[in-house]
């Protein structure tokens, strides 16, 4: 059940993100016991690929059929495979790096991505009112983001953004639905506090956590 629920939100969240083409080769860095490639795999995918630093990890992702996935540092691996992957997915990883490792390991990923190949990622989210909750809730967190901050980063890399948004509620049923709405009315109050000081709202992002999605430019 618990694994069914992630990959319905996995669906929502990046299924609109995904590439047409089956063929599409996939690494998930940080993959855990699996999920993301779960999702991809269930969809059609079969260039596939996971690599995650615990290899108690790697052998719950072994279990659920995921066959490529290998324990190892993800830099270190990116730095043999230049130009093979049209998507790397970093779902809650980049906050664990300080700033140097963080930009080694972005250079690493645009290298290994295809001209025109995407970086998804999710992170902790500053600009949210409950960012702090996120950043300071592992002690193995080092960074927290802003859509301006993301922008910054595609300038410095070589990466053009395409989507930063919200990693909010998930419809699945009437629950989820009443949650979504009030989710909804919520972001309203935040719009209103925002611009009654006048505050840049161009970013409208205000979950805890942040989804992204950068293209390496052609």
């Amino acid at each position: 059940m618990l694994i069914s629920s992630q990959l319905r939100q996995s669906k929502q969240r990046w299924g609109r993100f995904l590439p047409n083409d089956l063929k599409a080769h996939f690494l998930d860095i940080g993959c855990g016991s699996g999920e993301f490639l779960l999702l991809l795999q269930e969809s059609g995918y079969d260039r596939i690929e996971g690599i995650d630093i615990s290899p108690e990890q790697v052998e719950a992702a072994r279990r659920l059929g995921l066959g490529q996935v290998v324990p190892g540092d993800a830099r270190s691996y990116l730095m043999t495979r230049h130009a093979v992957y049209d998507v790397i997915s970093a779902q809650n990883i980049l906050e664990h790096m300080d700033r140097d490792k963080l930009f080694d390991l972005i250079d690493a990923i645009v290298a290994a991505l295809k001209p025109g190949g995407c970086l998804f990622a999710m992170v902790p989210n500053a600009k949210s009112p409950f960012g702090a909750r996120v950043r300071y809730a592992d002690i193995t967190h080092e960074l927290s983001f802003t859509p301006e901050s993301i922008l910054q980063i595609c300038t410095v890399v070589g990466l053009e953004p395409v989507y930063i948004g919200e990693c909010g509620p998930v419809v699945h049923g009437i629950i989820s639905f009443f949650r979504w709405c009030i989710w909804q009315m919520i972001r309203l109050v935040f719009l209103i506090v925002l611009i009654a000081q006048g505050n840049d709202y161009h970013f409208r992002v205000y979950t805890q956590d942040m989804l992204v999605v950068l293209r390496k430019k052609k």
